[in-house]
C-alpha cells in the first residue's frame, strides 16, 4: 500500500493517507499496537473477526472527520469491510476498492472459518458502491464475482514495483551479477514467512545440494520459529542465514546477495511482489508452476517447477548453478519483462479504467 501511495504521488497526484493509526509495517513487538495485535492473534477466528468488525465501526466516524477534500477514495478493503463505502459517501467522490487474494482462501488454508454470509454481503455492498474493484489475479476476480461484485467492475491488475526500485535494482545487479562466485552460491527467499510460501520445501531441497550452496532468508512471519526448528532438524543450521524483519529498502537490497531467488510455493490466487523484486535485480528465479504465476513470466524468463516437489526444486537449482551464463541470460530477460509491471503504469491504467484523470 505504501508503494501504491507513492506511485499515485509520482504520477502527479496529491495523496492523503487516512487511517485510525499510523502504519508501522515492520513493528513486531515493542509498541502498544504491536502488543495489541499479538493478543488479538491468540483469539479464535471468530473472536478476531468480532474485534475487527468492532474496530471498523469505532473508527469510522474518526476517519470521516479526518477525510480531506479529495477527488477519489482508494481503499484497501478488509474481509467484512465497513469503511470503503462510508468513506466514499462522506467525501462524495468515486471509490476504487483494492481487494487482495481472497480472504476465504487464506482462511481455508489455515483451516479457519469466517462469517461467510456477512463477508458476501459486505463484498456485494462494496462492489455496488465502487467505481472499480481491483484485484491481483483471474482466480481472485472469479472469486469476487461469485460473491456478487459485478464482473464488469472488476479489473485484474497484478502487483508491481516502483520505477525507482527498478532503477535501483538495475544498479545493484550491475555491481554484483548473479552466480559471479561459483565457489560460494547463495539461494535466497525474501518475504513474509507464511505457511503457504512453504520455505520448508527450500530446506528439503538444500539438503540434497552441494554444501557450498547456502541459503539466505530475508523476512519474518508466522512460520519463523517453526522454520528455524525445521532447518535445525535437517542439519542445516550452518548453511542458513536469517536476517529477520527489515525495512523494505534494506530487504530489497538484500536480494543482491542472492545467486538464485526462490519462491517455493504460494496460494493459487495471489501474485507475490517478491517475484517482481527478484526480477528487478536480475536474479535467476525459480517459482511454482501455478496458473496465477504462469501468466506473469515466460518459461525462458523464470524456471517453473511442480508445486510441492523439493526434488524438482533441487534439480532446478543445480541446473542454474551449473550454467551461470544461461542463468544470467534468463534473469536479464525477466528483468526486461518486469518493466511492464511498474506501479506508476498500473496506477495510470487503474485511473483510466475508472474513467478518472490518469
Amino acid at each position: 500500500m505504501r508503494s501504491i501511495t507513492e506511485a499515485f504521488a509520482v504520477v502527479g497526484h496529491t495523496v492523503h493517507v487516512v487511517g485510525p493509526h499510523e502504519v508501522v509495517p515492520y513493528d513486531f513487538g515493542a509498541s502498544l499496537s504491536a502488543r495489541a495485535r499479538s493478543l488479538v492473534r491468540r483469539l479464535p477466528w471468530w473472536g478476531r473477526d468480532v474485534v475487527e468488525i468492532g474496530f471498523g465501526i469505532v473508527h469510522l466516524a474518526r476517519l470521516c472527520r479526518r477525510l480531506p477534500a479529495c477527488d477519489l477514495v482508494f481503499h484497501r478493503a478488509g474481509i467484512y469491510d465497513t469503511l470503503g463505502v462510508r468513506l466514499a459517501d462522506a467525501a462524495r467522490v468515486p471509490l476504487i476498492a483494492h481487494l487482495d487474494a481472497p480472504f476465504a482462501v487464506e482462511r481455508a488454508f489455515h483451516r479457519k472459518g469466517h462469517f461467510a454470509i456477512l463477508h458476501r454481503r459486505r463484498m456485494r455492498a462494496l462492489g455496488a458502491a465502487a467505481r472499480l474493484v481491483v484485484t491481483v489475479s483471474e482466480s481472485a476476480a472469479q472469486y469476487y464475482a461469485a460473491l456478487g461484485i459485478p464482473s464488469e467492475k472488476i479489473a485484474v491488475m497484478p502487483n508491481g514495483i516502483l520505477r525507482s526500485l527498478l532503477d535501483h535494482g538495475a544498479r545493484l545487479a550491475a555491481n554484483r551479477p548473479a552466480l559471479s562466485e561459483p565457489d560460494a552460491v547463495t539461494v535466497g527467499f525474501l518475504g513474509s514467512l507464511s505457511r503457504w510460501h512453504r520455505v520448508d520445501l527450500l530446506f528439503q531441497a538444500l539438503r540434497d545440494l552441494d554444501t557450498r550452496i547456502r541459503c539466505r532468508i530475508v523476512g519474518y512471519g508466522e512460520d519463523y520459529e517453526r522454520l528455524r526448528g525445521e532447518a535445525a532438524r535437517l542439519g542445516l543450521d550452518g548453511r542458513v542465514t536469517w536476517t529477520g524483519p527489515l525495512p523494505h529498502e534494506r530487504a530489497f537490497a538484500e536480494i543482491a546477495a542472492f545467486d538464485v531467488a526462490v519462491l517455493p510455493h504460494t496460494l493459487a490466487t495471489g501474485v507475490p511482489m517478491k517475484l517482481f523484486e527478484y526480477a528487478a535485480l536480475a536474479r535467476p528465479i525459480i517459482a511454482p508452476d501455478l496458473p496465477n504465476l504462469r501468466g506473469l513470466f515466460a518459461t525462458d524468463e523464470v524456471v517453473f517447477t511442480p508445486p510441492g516437489d523439493p526434488k524438482a526444486l533441487a534439480a532446478a537449482i543445480r541446473t542454474l548453478v551449473a550454467d551461470p551464463v544461461v542463468a544470467r541470460e534468463m534473469a536479464v530477460r525477466a528483468q526486461r519483462r518486469v518493466e511492464c509491471y511498474s506501479l506508476e503504469a498500473i496506477v495510470r491504467d487503474m485511473l483510466a479504467r475508472a474513467g478518472l484523470r490518469p
